[in-house]
């Protein structure tokens, strides 16, 4: 009798450890793992599909880590070794490049001569007199003079000597380089080296708009939306911030609604997180966002999966990760939901 009951209890213990463990294996199921961070000026986002959480985890640090550090080294007017890089250039002396930069221009000027120069990046000083080397964008325009000045010195990144070693040298004191319209692109290529080293087959990487894809999301393809220029209501979709937002009731209200009495709820009444950190300006202070200002830029999502700049959104995100919710409403082919364009 006493060993019978000591022996079903013994498997009661085990058919319940084998109940938590299933359990638990059915909450860490593989599905879609997203994540954003700011690197380049830009947002950055990286989706995996089908990778268990923790590995997914590893997985996304090791991306941004990386882009960080591309960020750190490449930067045009921060201190960087770019900018290092450029003072060399501009007193005629010779610089010694790492091997990861050495390769990086010595393929940036193979694609500037397969452009016919067309791609440059040697015309950093044309970028900066122009204002785009800075953390605010100067809406002046430089001077006529200033700009022929510039170009008659006829800057090229082919100006530059890169030894088998990696010394650079230049012919040309007026070559600065500026790799804004290139660093993204490689960063996406070391970005998907990285995930591929972990064993993470299927990816969706964005920097800024640069995407780069791995693999599909299940069965189906990865599938990505393309804006007209000429008609930049035709993709249709709500603002990111309508479905991140638990709290402005007044939040991305297109245009033609704000004649309605909505404030935003005393939660988030004295908080102005959502105007600063709309990289697109489209929110105002009152929380109102003007639909044909956004450019789906992701800086919302970016606060979303910040901790600091917007508690309350945060804490609606680990609400809704812990509760298994959607991080974002999406129809059922799995598209933000669409509304009539403006």
């Amino acid at each position: 009798m006493v060993r019978m009951s000591i022996g079903r209890r013994h498997s009661s213990v085990i058919l319940l450890l084998v109940v938590l463990a299933l359990a638990a294996m059915t909450l860490r199921t593989p599905g879609v793992s997203a994540q954003g961070t700011y690197v380049f000026g830009t947002q950055v986002q990286l989706v995996l599909y089908g990778v268990e959480q923790d590995n997914a985890r590893r997985a996304t640090n090791a991306v941004f880590a990386r882009l960080n550090q591309m960020h750190a080294q490449l930067h045009a007017w921060r201190p960087s070794d770019l900018t290092r890089l450029n003072a060399a250039l501009a007193g005629g002396a010779p610089f010694q490049a790492s091997p990861r930069l050495a390769d990086m221009l010595r393929e940036a000027q193979r694609l500037s001569r397969l452009s016919g120069g067309l791609f440059d990046p040697g015309i950093g000083r044309l970028i900066r007199l122009w204002g785009f080397q800075a953390d605010q964008f100067a809406v002046a325009p430089p001077s006529a003079q200033a700009v022929n000045a510039l170009e008659n010195q006829h800057a090229s990144l082919n100006d530059l000597d890169i030894s088998p070693t990696g010394r650079i040298r230049s012919s040309n004191p007026g070559v600065a380089l500026d790799l804004g319209g290139y660093a993204k692109g490689w960063s996406l290529d070391e970005a998907a080296v990285i995930l591929k080293r972990l064993g993470v087959k299927n990816a969706l990487i964005d920097v800024g708009g640069n995407l780069l894809a791995l693999g599909s999301k299940g069965d189906e393809p990865w599938r990505v939306g393309v804006q007209n220029p000429r008609h930049p209501g035709s993709l249709g979709t709500r603002p990111f911030c309508k479905y991140l937002c638990p709290l402005g009731a007044g939040l991305a209200i297109p245009s033609w609604l704000r004649l309605l009495p909505l404030r935003r709820k005393p939660g988030c009444a004295t908080c102005h997180a959502c105007a600063v950190g709309c990289g697109s300006q489209a929110i105002d202070e009152q929380g109102r966002i003007d639909q044909k200002e956004c450019l789906m830029c992701l800086d919302c999502m970016v606060m979303y999966y910040d901790e600091h700049s917007c508690p309350p959104l945060s804490q609606e995100r680990k609400r809704r990760l812990k509760a298994g919710e959607p991080l974002t409403e999406v129809d059922k082919s799995g598209d933000y939901i669409p509304i009539k364009p403006l």
